[in-house]
C-alpha cells in the first residue's frame, strides 16, 4: 500500500497540484490529499508546502 502513496507522491510533484495528479490517476482529489497526509505522518515530515 506504501508504494501507491509514494507513485500518487510522484505525480503530485510532476504535476505540481493535487487535483491534476487526481485526473491523471482516475481518482479524486479529496482520496488524493488523505493518502498524501497519511505519507506524511508516515515519514513524519511536510512533503509539500501547501497554500
Amino acid at each position: 500500500m506504501i508504494y501507491d502513496y509514494y507513485r500518487i507522491f510522484y505525480y503530485v510533484a510532476v504535476y505540481k497540484s493535487f487535483s491534476q495528479a487526481a485526473k491523471v490517476l482516475n481518482n479524486n482529489q479529496p482520496n488524493i490529499t488523505r493518502c498524501m497526509n497519511i505519507l506524511e505522518n508516515e515519514l513524519d515530515c511536510k512533503l509539500f508546502l501547501r497554500s
